[in-house]
């Protein structure tokens, strides 16, 4: 008996429903968008997000100049396509333009390969995929009053995209690290307040396999 199975997941990639991602001005995202065309014609791989570090950690924060190395393990045989970073850790002097500060920097490296995915720490406005968003009710309550917000969301908020997929091959083990950029006084305005930065994360957006997806017969 044969036994078809009704795909749950768009036959395209949902972001090229988006003007920004379709190639009407040349813009880049719509090459880098091809890569991924194969993953989605596979049929075989649904997206997940996994979150660095745990909840507990993240909300412990760390303190200035502070160091975190967190291991993760990712779904062998999958890939990693991209992150998912809505806003900046702390705010920014200029709200509607490219923030110039990060609140942090991150590594990410297979542990199996010894391989790291960046030439260096990049900073956290790297994984932002958009330019700020100007409109600061959509920031974080900030403590230096009304009107203010801690954190600078962006207009478009899909997953940043990586240039090439990175496969996760066995044992699929990854270290992310992250070191605290925030100055002191980044959260309350008082340069003697040594507050925690308990923005630092990471969000990956993972293509992870899954069989069940596959029409069989």
């Amino acid at each position: 008996m044969s036994r078809v199975i009704v795909p749950t997941l768009m036959p395209i990639t949902p972001m090229r429903l988006r003007e920004d991602f379709r190639d009407t001005f040349g813009e880049s995202y719509a090459r880098i968008l091809d890569a991924f065309d194969r993953i989605e014609k596979a049929g075989c791989y649904e997206p997940v997000f996994f979150h660095a570090p745990d909840t507990e950690t993240e909300n412990a924060g760390l303190p200035i100049n502070g160091y975190l190395e967190y291991m993760i393990a990712l779904p062998v045989g999958g890939f990693i396509v991209g992150f998912n970073h809505a806003c900046t850790s702390i705010d920014q002097p200029f709200s509607d333009v490219a923030p110039a500060v990060s609140g942090f920097t991150v590594q990410i490296t297979d542990v199996e390969r010894a391989y790291a995915l960046f030439e260096k720490p990049v900073p956290e406005t790297f994984l932002l995929p958009d330019r700020p968003n100007a409109n600061g009710q959509f920031g974080f309550d900030s403590p230096l009053g009304p009107g203010t917000t801690t954190g600078v969301p962006v207009q478009l908020n899909t997953p940043r995209i990586l240039t090439d997929p990175y496969p996760i091959a066995p044992r699929g083990v990854f270290k992310i690290e992250f070191w605290n950029q925030a100055p002191a006084g980044a959260f309350t305005g008082d340069s003697t307040d040594l507050d925690p930065n308990n923005l630092i994360r990471l969000t990956m957006l993972i293509a992870r396999p899954n069989p069940d997806m596959r029409s069989s017969s």
